[in-house]
């Protein structure tokens, strides 16, 4: 019930009168590996719908958490999966293949499910590069917003908040310390340009793009 209620919550206030896309590249019209930080995740997985129109996957953790994450990703008509131990081959791994080949897109917080914070995990990686499918990193930023005091200090929008999501461009798929590095760097500049958006711009029209400063 009360993934349920969250995922009402973040469907009431993100949505596409309160929200402004900016686009690094145009969105991909296949199936995609989408990637954020942690901290994104109430605005990204409500938005994801909205932005590509295509069905979509995501890991939970087991246990208590897992159930009630479960419970937020359906209010979303996001399909959870739960996150086994043996995750690189695991039933959960087969199961987003699966997805990618019938054309929907997974969902994956790379530093998640317990951090620590911006710290990338390979796993989204090594899915997009095993199914060759393209992997889209995202930034998002919402004012005014709570910061929950817990590992990833996520992010809530209140009610009424405006907010911004920067949709990045295809990234390298190779398996190396650089471009893990590559994909953090480029997390990091996508969620400081989604804050510089809402802080120059206080009154921008839901979609209006306008050029960076």
């Amino acid at each position: 019930m009360f993934g349920r209620l969250v995922g009402a919550y973040s469907r009431a206030v993100v949505n596409a009168s309160s929200t402004k896309i900016l686009r690094e590249s145009p969105t991909p019209q296949g199936p995609t590996v989408w990637i954020c930080w942690h901290e994104g995740n109430l605005i990204a997985l409500a938005l994801h719908k909205y932005v590509t129109g295509r069905a979509a996957m995501a890991f939970v953790p087991p246990g208590a958490p897992g159930s009630a994450m479960s419970g937020w990703l359906e209010a979303l008509e996001i399909t959870p999966v739960p996150l086994a131990a043996d995750a690189r081959r695991g039933l959960g791994l087969r199961h987003m293949e699966a997805a990618l080949e019938s054309g929907k897109d997974v969902l994956i917080a790379v530093d998640g499910p317990r951090g620590p914070p911006h710290r990338i995990a390979p796993g989204a990686m090594w899915l997009a590069r095993a199914m060759n499918v393209e992997i889209r990193p995202v930034g998002c930023c919402a004012l005014p917003a709570l910061r929950l005091p817990r590992w990833d200090r996520l992010i809530v929008p209140l009610p009424g908040a405006r907010v911004a999501l920067v949709i990045g461009a295809c990234l390298p798929k190779q398996k190396s310390a650089a471009a893990k590095g590559l994909l953090a760097a480029t997390l990091h500049g996508l969620s400081e340009r989604a804050r510089a958006a809402l802080s120059a711009e206080p009154k921008l029209a839901p979609q209006e793009a306008v050029p960076w400063r």
